[in-house]
């Protein structure tokens, strides 16, 4: 998801009507915010009514998606953290490598080595 489109969604979950949103399956599938109508499932050609549309819809809340929104955020904030720490790791790894009398630190570089790789997957790129 671009940072546009978590924007988009943002902007039109803060629009929609807030509340906890539930099926009424009373007359069709109804969803519903508190006492106030929100949407219709329509019922399809073949007369379902698609309980599980109206369940998702329902779920998908904008509390929900709001929720969901704030996470990424804070873990993207976190990533950006993690990734602060492991150049930091990295740089000393360099300055380490050019002082033959320092201490090897095997586990860190493992470390980064293992975030490296992991990160590549996540992106879709290919590991440094």
């Amino acid at each position: 998801m671009t940072d546009d489109e978590a924007a988009a969604l943002r902007a039109a979950a803060e629009a929609a009507t807030p509340g906890f949103w539930v099926v009424n399956n009373a007359i069709g599938y109804w969803i519903m915010a508190g006492n106030m109508h929100v949407a219709t499932i329509p019922q399809a050609a073949d007369g379902d009514w698609s309980p599980d549309n109206a369940a998702y819809i329902a779920a998908a809340s904008p509390s929900v998606v709001l929720a969901l929104l704030d996470e990424r955020e804070a873990l993207r904030a976190a990533l950006e953290k993690a990734e602060a720490v492991c150049v930091a790791v990295s740089h000393y790894d360099d300055a380490e490598t050019a002082n033959a009398a320092a201490y090897r630190w095997p586990s860190v570089k493992a470390a980064l080595g293992e975030w490296q790789t992991a990160r590549a997957a996540l992106s879709g790129s290919a590991a440094p």
